[in-house]
């Protein structure tokens, strides 16, 4: 059977990304920060994803993605207001445009079904995603949900205590979930384009007036930032997970970004000063989407990111078999 790769995001937890079917519940909980995004694993690292993209690949010509975002809720009212879709096309843009790449909001699907998000996830992505997916494999499908839990992924709660304000779901706690990504695949492998997707939660959409802490759309950033290819920039030490060469995390290849600075351990909140690789001159990459810092305390990609980014989409997304 097709399979698809998978990183996810969670609320204070981290979890490899590995073929979906074989997943580990999760056991922890930790948060720092008052604008906290959340730590996200993707461990499992494809081989075709260890490699530094052919930088002529990218193009000189700005991306124009097309969005489709899907709303599946149990309920009418739960769907979230216009104005936040609208928020989070405008957060992604924002993050996103300086490297050459735009997403232009191409419509909604509204869904509202009361077991969808009981399913295993690869029977999620193999049955659910393809009856709402849009566009080819070479457009952007988000799927937004409140209370997300999609089972095999995560059977414990993340956040007992409620720290980070989410409301519960049908009385139950929030599992502190924030999101799922697929990886992008070359176009000789043997894996189902049309379930390619990102799952975020929905009180991570960006909301002023929201007490939920993680209501920045950062969620979605570094989701986006996995289905175009980035790994995290401590990446390197993850490697050693499927019998590579040993590394701490200091060096090459680490995330396969010549302009990220190598890194020892994810950020937690937003410190002032994080140095983790013996060169106390240069600071880890507290400020980059793809690290796990606190939301207030995200602000950048690397034009190497924005080069790879364009490069991964090139070869892997365009022109992709469907």
């Amino acid at each position: 059977m097709p399979h698809l790769l998978q990183s996810t995001c969670l609320a204070g937890l981290v979890i490899s990304a590995v073929p979906v079917g074989s997943i580990s519940a999760p056991d922890g909980f930790a948060r720092q920060g008052k604008y906290q995004y959340g730590p996200c694993a993707n461990t499992v690292v494809p081989d075709y994803l260890r490699a530094n993209f052919n930088t002529s690949s990218a193009g000189d010509l700005p991306l124009n993605i097309r969005l489709y975002m899907h709303i599946v809720e149990t309920n009418i009212g739960d769907s979230p207001a216009q104005e936040l879709l609208d928020n989070q096309v405008t957060v992604l843009n924002s993050a996103f445009n300086p490297h050459g790449i735009n997403f232009t909001y191409s419509g909604k699907t509204e869904t509202y079904n009361t077991t969808v998000w009981t399913l295993p996830y690869q029977d999620f992505v193999t049955t659910f995603v393809p009856q709402q997916r849009q566009g080819e494999y070479i457009d952007l499908n988000l799927f937004i949900h409140s209370g997300l839990q999609l089972a095999g992924i995560q059977s414990t709660t993340i956040d007992p205590d409620n720290t980070w304000g989410l409301p519960p779901h049908h009385g139950e706690p929030h599992t502190g979930l924030l999101g799922v990504s697929t990886w992008p695949v070359p176009t000789n492998e043997d894996l189902d384009p049309y379930g390619d997707s990102c799952v975020i939660e929905a009180y991570s959409l960006p909301d002023e007036s929201s007490p939920v802490l993680i209501a920045n759309g950062m969620t979605a950033v570094h989701q986006v930032g996995h289905w175009l290819g980035l790994l995290h920039p401590f990446q390197g030490k993850d490697l050693n997970l499927d019998g590579h060469e040993e590394n701490d995390g200091c060096a090459e290849p680490n995330d396969f970004v010549p302009d990220t600075v190598p890194q020892k351990t994810q950020t937690s909140g937003c410190p002032a000063w994080k140095s983790t690789c013996g060169n106390a001159t240069v600071l880890d990459n507290i400020h980059n989407y793809m690290d796990l810092s606190a939301g207030e305390c995200l602000t950048e990609f690397t034009p190497g990111q924005g080069v790879r980014m364009r490069a991964v989409y090139n070869n892997l997304r365009v022109g992709h078999k469907q």
